[in-house]
C-alpha cells in the first residue's frame, strides 16, 4: 500500500472527524454525509479486502465502518453533543483510535 494513499486517508479522516465533532445541526450532518461517502469510496478502493459475507465484487475497508458509525452516533445524539461541545462522541473517538492505529492499511 502506498504511504501517500495512507497519508491522504489520515489527513482527510482527521478533517472529517473535526467536522463531525463541530457539527451542531442536522443540516451540517447531512452535508457531511456526502463527504463521508466520498471518503469511504476512497478507502474501499485503496484499503479494502474481500469479505466472504459480501458479494464477490464488493470490497470493504473497516475504517469506512468506523467513519459511518461516528456520523450516525453524532446524528443520534446531536442534542446532547450540541449542548456539550467539549465532549467527543464515542463514535468519533473510536474512528480516531482506529485511524491512528493504522490497522486498516
Amino acid at each position: 500500500m502506498s504511504t501517500n494513499l495512507a497519508e491522504i486517508a489520515i489527513r482527510d479522516g482527521l478533517k472529517l472527524a473535526d467536522e463531525i465533532k463541530s457539527a451542531t445541526t442536522e443540516s451540517q450532518l447531512d452535508e457531511l454525509e456526502n463527504k463521508v461517502e466520498k471518503y469511504t469510496i476512497f478507502l474501499d478502493d485503496n484499503f479494502s479486502y474481500s469479505n466472504d459475507s459480501l458479494p464477490e465484487d464488493d470490497r470493504f475497508c473497516e475504517l469506512s465502518f468506523y467513519i459511518y458509525m461516528a456520523l450516525n452516533e453524532k446524528r443520534d445524539h446531536l442534542e446532547y453533543y450540541s449542548a456539550r461541545p467539549k465532549v467527543i462522541s464515542d463514535g468519533v473517538q473510536d474512528f480516531l483510535n482506529y485511524l491512528k492505529s493504522m490497522e486498516w492499511t
